[in-house]
């Protein structure tokens, strides 16, 4: 019988393929001008917004560039807003076997914004987005004017969500082909206060980019490969002026965690949003824009 469970448990993490959610057609993207770009390992799906300076808004792990659909809109009329798709979410596919580490998504930013013809941007991110831009910000500092990061990833602090058990060997797999509708609604409920957001259209935005096969690996391997450790050994580094928002009920860090990040920033401001989760950018998306516009405007 033990043989028998531990085959089917490597047949299931290894060799079964999840269904996709392919019967869901993105409803947002209907309505935008969307764009693919094939860089050296990926082809990068976003959208760009506005005209003058460039802003760069870098979405979370398990999310997409859909994440700031409503903040897109008054940011673009002050700065030319892109959106990216980061590797291993949302419509961005791989060309080639990539590792999923902090240097995979320095280099994918650094490769699309030369794309773009950008050499130095505004940079927002969130949570893990906020870590991949800090990262980045300390790879290539001469690329940031100024930062923005949203309950943000980026000190080496064990994992208490339920993505740390992504970092075990067949397990982290097996959980992965679990992901479905469900336990993503599950999952999303957590991260937002106001509940009335979680609603069915936006459950099938989320999970259907989730649920395509190299998207489900690359969570995995990027839960295993992300070192924090490197950007807090860095973090003092970094002169670029900061803002640092926080929701007061985030369901993965505490205040804590934000003010140690604040404290080894060199040049940053914190600002702790109440009665919010873990997505302050969706659940008070006008207040969050002010801020940011306000803190860019006051802080060059």
């Amino acid at each position: 019988i033990l043989i028998v469970v531990i085959c089917l448990c490597i047949y299931f993490a290894y060799f079964y393929v999840a269904d996709e959610n392919d019967s869901y057609t993105s409803e947002y993207l209907a309505k935008e001008d969307d764009k693919y770009i094939t860089l050296n390992d990926f082809t990068a799906h976003y959208i760009v917004k506005g005209e003058g300076e460039p802003l760069v808004l870098i979405h979370g792990g398990g999310s997409w560039l859909f994440s700031y659909r409503n903040n897109m809109e008054e940011l673009s009329k002050y700065y030319k807003v892109y959106a990216v798709d980061m590797p291993g979410h949302g419509y961005t596919t791989s060309n080639t076997k990539v590792k999923y580490d902090l240097d995979t998504y320095a280099d994918f930013l650094k490769e699309f914004l030369d794309s773009q013809k950008i050499s130095k941007a505004r940079i927002v991110g969130h949570s893990w987005g906020g870590g991949w831009a800090l990262y980045f910000t300390e790879k290539y500092p001469q690329m940031v004017s100024q930062l923005a990061l949203l309950d943000s990833s980026g000190l080496d602090r064990p994992d208490q969500s339920e993505w740390k058990y992504f970092e075990y060997p067949m397990i982290g797999e097996i959980i992965s082909k679990c992901i479905n509708k469900n336990n993503t609604k599950n999952s999303l409920k957590n991260m937002f206060v106001d509940q009335s957001m979680i609603t069915d259209l936006y459950v099938e935005e989320i999970y259907t980019p989730l649920s395509y096969q190299d998207n489900r690996k690359a969570q995995v391997l990027a839960q295993r490969n992300l070192n924090w450790k490197i950007t807090e050994e860095n973090v003092e580094k970094v002169t670029q002026s900061t803002l640092i928002i926080f929701g007061d009920k985030d369901c993965y860090f505490d205040k804590k965690y934000q003010d140690e990040l604040h404290s080894k920033l060199q040049k940053s401001k914190l600002i702790v949003i109440e009665n919010t989760s873990h997505m302050p950018h969706e659940e008070k998306y006008e207040y969050i824009d002010s801020l940011l516009l306000e803190f860019f405007r006051e802080n060059k």
